[in-house]
């Protein structure tokens, strides 16, 4: 599978937010299925040297995790997505250059899936209020397809939801939030949408406290009404992160 897609990146587009908001990073997905024969032991040992390929590269600003689905339908479409995050264009491109290389050729072919969508994008980190050390060995991950309202952008989006995530986190709500918004191999099921928005938390039980917080305190609020005003989403799926590879770039 090549972990990296090999693109020439644009910096800018015409939707894109300011840098005011937050610096983006660049990530990519694919969704995998495994080969016949295989089993997730087998990508667990790929995971192992993968891992220890990366510890050897000049790639300084990547980490990675799995997403296995938990609630999405239909569920069989595919067994697990990778994530992929850099820091920056550069990094992006490098292990663009070293995961085409000769010398993770071998690496290359050992990996145990085959993956039939894939794209890149830019994420906008809004906030987060928890670190690594609180989470789970698995953790949920949402997604949601969104459409931008008649004359609302992406950088109104961002201000909606960094005040919902804000409130939250007031009453202490462990949540962070991300814009996602697709550069290349944009999926046909995904091209009506401006932009995807993604929700964390460390554990499946502070996921519980934060739904019912949303229910009890935001819900039909001002604040909750200017997003409705802003944007609306469908597709709402669940997925369980697996961290692979860390770095502390990525503010969750």
């Amino acid at each position: 599978m090549r972990i990296f897609v090999s693109i020439f990146l644009i910096l800018t587009s015409h939707n894109s937010l300011e840098a005011k908001t937050s610096e983006p990073i660049w990530s990519e997905y694919f969704s995998c299925k495994l080969d016949s024969g295989k089993t997730l032991e087998d990508l667990d040992i790929y995971k192992s040297n993968w891992n220890k390929f990366m510890d050897e590269s000049d790639v300084t600003g990547y980490d990675a995790a799995i997403l296995y689905p938990r609630y999405v339908s239909p569920s069989d479409e595919h067994d697990f997505i990778w994530v992929g995050h850099s820091s920056n264009s550069i990094q992006f491109g490098i292990g663009n250059d070293n995961w085409g290389g000769e010398e993770a050729k071998e690496l290359r072919r050992s990996f145990p899936a085959s993956c039939n969508e894939s794209f890149s994008a830019q994420q906008f980190l809004i906030q987060s209020n928890y670190t690594l050390d609180e989470m789970n060995p698995t953790y949920p991950v949402s997604y949601r397809d969104c459409k931008l309202l008649s004359n609302k952008t992406l950088e109104d989006a961002y201000k909606v939801v960094l005040q919902s995530m804000s409130s939250s986190h007031s009453r202490g709500i462990k949540v962070s939030s991300r814009i996602i918004e697709i550069k290349y191999g944009t999926p046909a099921k995904l091209e009506p949408y401006d932009f995807i928005l993604s929700f964390n938390s460390p554990t499946w039980e502070e996921w519980g406290r934060g739904t019912k917080d949303y229910d009890e305190n935001i819900l039909g609020s001002p604040g909750d009404n200017e997003v409705n005003k802003t944007f609306i989403c469908e597709n709402p799926r669940m997925y369980s992160g697996s961290i692979v590879r860390w770095y502390d770039f990525i503010k969750r």
